[in-house]
């Protein structure tokens, strides 16, 4: 957003409009009343991108949206105006999707194959044996179980990034859900009992009440699709992490419509003709290996991919860093990644080899933690990587 409030200053030159000097103005906004959010609050944001030292926002915690409004000029020298409708939210919700269209039988199953194989699987066998034993009527034994289960779900999630993992938005903290599924292990050769029907009520309530309306809502109007993928985080757990994360892109993204009618006489009827896939915290590895990252990609979403092409959705993708906290130079231990942490201190590593012949290098990563660093301001504009090149990608075709 700031890279194009500014865009007759920033480092835009993979962007044809803002290099052929076609955009008059550019203003971010409020959402739309009709949209019914709220406000991302882009000024306060971007004044802890520009404080001393600067910062990076808040983690999401809940969906706001703003709109931006671009006057521009097209090629052909009319004045025209866009606008683009931005929807922020925690990206552990669109997990939630894959249980559109499961019954709670075929989702506690699935569940439960997955906390087998967890580090602590053990902990949730003893706390489905708890559940399994749980009088519905005591409501205080009740608001501890659901209690222990949203505890022993985050932390797993937080620890182990247990991509499929649900319900996804009981990981996000400060976020209330009244009503949520619980897996119970006990369950799954047992005939049905009073504990089964009682946890197929929340289930179809959680899917009825909250994924389908979010879905519905936020989801199922939008026009081109965006997929951050922090591939490096990949690196650092396992196998298990890389074959999670392929499957969680190919359920989400497996919930929405797609066209290969890119005009814009698809806005009449809103369905995704584009989406593009990148690996973010480009910054965070030294620029020779880039294609490394757009590699590992390759193989995370690769049925994702193959998914949205054979649905006429165009594909792209890349490997970026929006806010880049990284500069690289070349020095007598080789090339270098310099930043400056929180205390003013500059600071230089050399990140691990993601890929060697072709193989990833998941031990190598595991044990290197990269320091952390400020964002990098320009006269108050972010430096990034190839975000010009996402913004051709995303917009440029809607301002010929």
């Amino acid at each position: 957003m700031r890279q194009l409030e500014a865009s007759d200053e920033s480092d835009l030159l993979g962007f044809s409009p803002a290099l052929e000097n076609r955009i008059d103005a550019v203003e971010v906004l409020p959402p739309d009343d009709t949209r019914g959010l709220v406000d991302f609050n882009y000024k306060k944001q971007l004044t802890r991108l520009t404080a001393t030292p600067p910062s990076f926002p808040e983690p999401t915690a809940v969906i706001s949206g703003l709109d931006i409004s671009i006057s521009y000029r097209s090629r052909k020298g009319k004045r025209k105006n866009l606008v683009i409708e931005i929807t922020d939210f925690p990206g552990e919700w669109l997990i939630d999707l894959a249980m559109i269209g499961m019954d709670f039988s075929t989702w506690n199953r699935w569940q439960c194959s997955l906390w087998e194989t967890r580090r602590n699987g053990e902990e949730f066998a003893e706390f489905s044996k708890r559940l399994f034993a749980l009088n519905l009527e005591d409501q205080h034994a009740v608001e501890r179980i659901r209690d222990d289960y949203r505890r022993l779900l985050m932390t797993t999630r937080e620890s182990e990034q247990g991509a499929l993992l649900q319900p996804g938005q009981l990981c996000t903290k400060g976020h209330v859900v009244d009503v949520f599924p619980m897996a119970c292990a006990e369950l799954i050769d047992e005939n049905p009992s009073a504990l089964s029907e009682w946890l197929e009520q929340a289930f179809s309530h959680y899917v009825e009440g909250t994924v389908k309306p979010f879905f519905e809502r936020y989801l199922s109007s939008i026009d081109r699709q965006v997929v951050l993928v922090d591939v490096q985080q990949v690196l650092t757990t396992s196998q298990t992490k890389l074959d999670e994360t392929s499957e969680a892109l190919s359920l989400i993204l497996g919930k929405f419509d797609y066209t290969d009618d890119h005009s814009w006489f698809n806005w009449l009827r809103p369905e995704i003709d584009k989406t593009c896939f990148y690996a973010t915290k480009a910054d965070r590895v030294l620029p020779e290996d880039h294609l490394a990252l757009r590699k590992i990609l390759q193989r995370v979403a690769r049925d994702a991919m193959r998914f949205s092409k054979s649905h006429g959705a165009a594909v792209v993708i890349d490997a970026i860093g929006a806010i880049s906290t990284t500069t690289s130079g070349r020095t007598s231990d080789g090339e270098m990644l310099e930043g400056t942490d929180k205390n003013g201190k500059l600071q230089a590593y050399q990140n691990p080899s993601l890929l060697v012949d072709d193989e990833l290098c998941f031990e190598l990563n595991q044990s290197f933690v990269a320091p952390e660093f400020v964002p990098i301001m320009n006269a108050g504009i972010p430096l990034h990587i190839r975000l010009d090149s996402v913004l051709e990608q995303l917009v440029a075709d809607w301002m010929e």
